[in-house]
């Protein structure tokens, strides 16, 4: 018999992230999982519950993932000059088609799609496979036909 009563904690790191992880469980009829993540990884939470409930039969298991990034991390920001380029050119062509200064403001940019992208969440992603990958080699862990 397993007890449904228990904690835990565990860190993965990679060059750039460290996640650290805390799980707690106790006895309840139902299963239900409770998800706490940093707010820029919110959208994650629906897959970490339902990996969870794949592990489990009952009972209600707290998770809390909080993320520190490491000094080697480049920065989360990167910018498409191409695009910020190529968008400046048609702002100016269209102010020389109208007649009308049509000058380009930080605005534009930041409204414009796939100009600024923030990396972070590629970073998680990659933090996660690497741990998948390291507990089933180790034997500690199988992945959930279900997740």
């Amino acid at each position: 018999m397993k007890s449904m009563t228990g904690f835990g904690r565990a860190s993965q790191a990679s060059e750039t992230l460290v996640a650290n992880i805390e799980a707690s469980s106790v006895n309840r009829k139902q299963g239900e999982v409770v998800v706490q993540l940093p707010r820029n990884y919110a959208e994650l939470e629906s897959e970490v519950r339902k990996f969870v409930l794949g592990k489990i039969s009952r009972g209600r298991v707290s998770i809390s993932i909080s993320l520190e990034q490491t000094d080697k991390a480049p920065s989360p920001i990167s910018v498409d000059l191409k695009r910020a380029k190529s968008l400046s050119d048609t702002l100016k062509s269209l102010s020389h088609e109208i007649g009308q200064p049509l000058d380009i403001t930080a605005a534009d940019i930041l409204r414009a799609p796939d100009i600024i992208k923030f990396e972070e969440k590629k970073s998680l992603h990659r933090l996660c496979q690497r741990s998948d990958y390291a507990r089933t080699k180790r034997g500690n862990f199988q992945p959930s036909r279900n997740a």
